[in-house]
């Protein structure tokens, strides 16, 4: 259905995302206002991406989020680790 979407831009509180969210197999840039819009994730898992060129770095901003997982996309291990690095320089603990 969104298999051809290269663009999304999430403005909305969501306590989690569709199943669906997985097919977005073109996606190039995702834009998310994390810190309000997932107050509560814990977890984030990205898997064979290989057309996202970029991660959020808003979600550095989530305070309740514990882990960053990259599998099968190694254009993003890089910035997944630049989001790390943001949260301990901010927080002063290395959780992610």
């Amino acid at each position: 259905m969104l298999v051809h979407l290269r663009c999304l831009i999430i403005q909305t509180e969501a306590e989690a995302l569709p199943p669906s969210f997985s097919n977005l197999c073109n996606l190039e840039n995702l834009k998310v206002i994390a810190d309000e819009l997932f107050p509560v994730l814990e977890e984030i898992y990205i898997e064979y991406c290989h057309e996202l060129i970029e991660i959020p770095e808003s979600f550095g901003d989530i305070a309740s989020l514990n882990l960053i997982k990259v599998y099968g996309s190694p254009q993003l291990k890089e910035l997944a680790f630049n989001i790390k690095e943001y949260v301990a320089e901010n927080t002063g603990e290395d959780k992610l």
